[in-house]
């Protein structure tokens, strides 16, 4: 593998996982969309935390990673994590 940019092919595999993970997991007792999932999964992955909103009212997430291009040897452990979630 090299450092490219994920391939259409992991894409299209990455986002056929949340949509499975969506339609089958109860996470703290709720369902949750594909993109509340993608959020929370690509969260983990990039090292995000969520510290108290600076207003007082909720949280936000703070942002390790200045990217959003995942690399396609970045996407293969995803997706094996993914795999692994599922199983």
């Amino acid at each position: 593998m090299n450092d490219d940019i994920r391939s259409l092919d992991q894409n299209a595999k990455f986002h056929a996982m949340l949509s499975d993970i969506a339609k089958q997991v109860v996470w703290d007792g709720e369902k949750h969309d594909k993109d509340w999932w993608k959020f929370i999964i690509l969260a983990a992955a990039y090292g995000q935390r969520f510290v108290r909103n600076p207003l007082g009212d909720g949280f936000v997430c703070e942002n390790k990673r200045r990217s959003s291009k995942l690399e396609m040897p970045t996407m293969a452990d995803l997706i094996t994590q993914l795999d692994a979630f599922g199983a």
